[in-house]
Formats: C-alpha cells, sequence, structure tokens
C-alpha cells in the first residue's frame, strides 16, 4: 500500500499563492514556498520541475477558476443578459475568490515569467487564451457589433470597465463593495443597450 501524498499539487499550489502575494515576483522562490509549507524543497521539485512552471501551474489555475463562470456567463442565450453577467462575474470573483483575483489583476504573467511560459504549460496558456478570444468574439457577434466601434465598445464594458473597477481594492487586498457590482452592471446596460 503507498503512502498517502503529503504535499498534493494544490497544497504546493496554496503555499504559493500566499507567497506569490506576500512576497510579489522579485522574492517568488522556491524555497521561500519550502519554508512556507514548512516543507523540504525536494516535495515541491517533485511536483513541479521548476520555479517558473510553478508559478505558471498556479497562474493557470486562477484563470481557469475564473474562466469557468466567465465562459458560461458569455453563453447565456440572451446576448445583452450575457454581457452584463461577463461584466459582473469579474467582480463576483474577485469578491469570491480574493487572492487568485490579486493574483490575475494585480500583476501580470510576465511579471513573474519573465523568460516567457514553460514550454510545458504553452498549449494550455494558449487554450485558455483562445477559449476567452473565442467566447468575446461570439458574443460580440450576437451583440451586433460588426465594426470596429462597436466591438470596441463590447470589449470595454464587459472586460475593460470591471477589471478598471475592480484593479483599486484588489491593489489594496480588499475585496471590491458590493456597489463596485452594481457599477459595473449599470455601465454595462449602458454601453451595450444602444446596440440591441
Amino acid at each position: 500500500m503507498s503512502r498517502p501524498t503529503k504535499y498534493d499539487a494544490d497544497t504546493i499550489l496554496d503555499a504559493s499563492l500566499a507567497v506569490a502575494l506576500e512576497r510579489g515576483p522579485s522574492e517568488f522562490t522556491v524555497a521561500e514556498i519550502a519554508r512556507k509549507m514548512h516543507a523540504p524543497s525536494g516535495s515541491i521539485y517533485h511536483r513541479f520541475s521548476g520555479k517558473d512552471v510553478l508559478i505558471g501551474a498556479l497562474w493557470l489555475r486562477a484563470v481557469e477558476r475564473f474562466q469557468e463562470g466567465f465562459l458560461a456567463a458569455v453563453s447565456i442565450e440572451d446576448p445583452l443578459t450575457a454581457a452584463v453577467s461577463a461584466a459582473t462575474h469579474v467582480v463576483q470573483w474577485s469578491r469570491n475568490d480574493l487572492d487568485h483575483a490579486r493574483l490575475l489583476l494585480v500583476h501580470r504573467s510576465a511579471d513573474f515569467l519573465s523568460s516567457g511560459w514553460p514550454e510545458e504549460l504553452q498549449h494550455r496558456n494558449e487554450m485558455q487564451r483562445a477559449a476567452v478570444t473565442t467566447g468575446m468574439r461570439k458574443l460580440t457577434k450576437r451583440l451586433g457589433a460588426t465594426h470596429a466601434d462597436g466591438r470596441a465598445r463590447v470589449r470595454f464594458a464587459v472586460m475593460s470597465v470591471p477589471y478598471g473597477a475592480v484593479r483599486p481594492a484588489l491593489a489594496a487586498g480588499r475585496r471590491p463593495e458590493t456597489r463596485v457590482e452594481h457599477l459595473v452592471e449599470e455601465t454595462a446596460l449602458a454601453l451595450l443597450t444602444p446596440l440591441v
């Protein structure tokens, strides 16, 4: 019978998230993560081949958690409801998953991955990016935004507004207030209603 795993991938990623938020990109090291976990560095290297693979896996886990709700929102049948739901999802998710939201919306992956994405994670990263691009393209088309100004309006309402709305609170380590969600909803409706 095999021994139970003491340091599984999620445990290591959780500790990595804490270190990333506490220390930032310049002090994100495997040694610091091992200290946080009270574990030998070898336990981390047993699961992840290096620091870049570790932060890449953490980043992709955060993106996947965000995208689950975002992609469901942009797929709602009514396009205006879909767009507003996608915009407000950014705020809701940021409130409900503060640490992952802080990682994604305060930092850029390049802050941690200065040499670029590790080869073993590149395909997964590209697939995630393509999923959002495809979802937004379909939503934009369903809203009837076929010209450049309309496409820019959709992107601004669904992505720029909510990201900008949550970033100050996240940068301060706080959850966005409920009223921010209402403001994002009102803004998205005001910007997108003329399209439908």
